[in-house]
């Protein structure tokens, strides 16, 4: 079974309010991607990695991030696109024909684990395609364009979709291919594989696998990186 494993960090950071590219914000003497890109390494189920970032970041990203730390599996950096659906893409393309499954991961969740990695792997191999998730906690209101709330909606039959998201090569392949030829963009694969008919199967994700967006995302992940043992980074 070979694993090829997509990073998407092309995120500019905007929201963040820093004008360092958000994969490079540095977060604990280290750059944010260091982390994820640290735990897919070091994984026995990962064959090789392919970087997403901006073209302009593409020549930093290898000198600062894949030589200095040493992260042999990268096998590619990839220059990303408009969207992340197109940066996801371009790193389609570049998986090797060999490739059994696909895992992608978006560089600004710093906290995966090697269980979560390991279960959404393997829950892919046996179903063609898997994504952690986790149920929300607080209650959910659905509201109309003019801000009134009209109904609570059922907390057991939703989910907060994270990453991993991991599939067959071939499935996410053609679902990408009749995405772009019916123009529809999606915000994660996993709805990109339902067009076509997919199942999806989801596994249980991680409280601590959160995803920096906003500055406060920052205060927490330092709160998680105080508690967290050593042995995962």
């Amino acid at each position: 079974m070979k694993v090829g494993a997509i990073l998407a960090a092309g995120g500019k950071g905007v929201r963040l309010g820093n004008q360092t590219p958000k994969p490079f914000i540095m977060f604990n003497h280290h750059p944010l991607i260091y982390y994820s890109l640290k735990v897919l390494s070091t994984s026995a189920l990962v064959d090789y990695i392919l970087v997403v970032v901006e073209r302009e970041h593409i020549a930093y990203c290898q000198r600062e991030i894949v030589e200095k730390y040493q992260f042999t599996k990268v096998f590619k950096i990839v220059e990303g696109g408009k969207e992340r659906q197109d940066s996801v893409y371009n790193g389609l393309k570049e998986i090797t024909p060999d490739t059994e499954l696909v895992l992608i991961h978006d560089g600004a969740r710093p906290f995966v684990s090697q269980q979560l990695i390991e279960e959404t792997i393997f829950a892919a191999k046996e179903t063609g395609a898997a994504v952690p998730g986790l149920s929300p906690t607080d209650t959910i209101k659905s509201i109309n364009h003019g801000q009134w709330v009209e109904e609570t909606l059922d907390r057991d039959s939703l989910v907060m979709i994270q990453t991993p998201q991991v599939f067959k090569y071939e499935l996410l392949k053609d679902a990408y291919e009749k995405a772009y030829e019916d123009n529809f963009y999606a915000t994660d694969d996993a709805l990109l594989v339902r067009r076509l008919g997919g199942k999806v199967k989801l596994v249980k994700g991680a409280p601590e696998n959160i995803k920096i967006t906003f500055p406060h995302d920052l205060l927490v992940a330092k709160a998680i990186l105080t508690l967290r043992s050593d042995k995962n980074l």
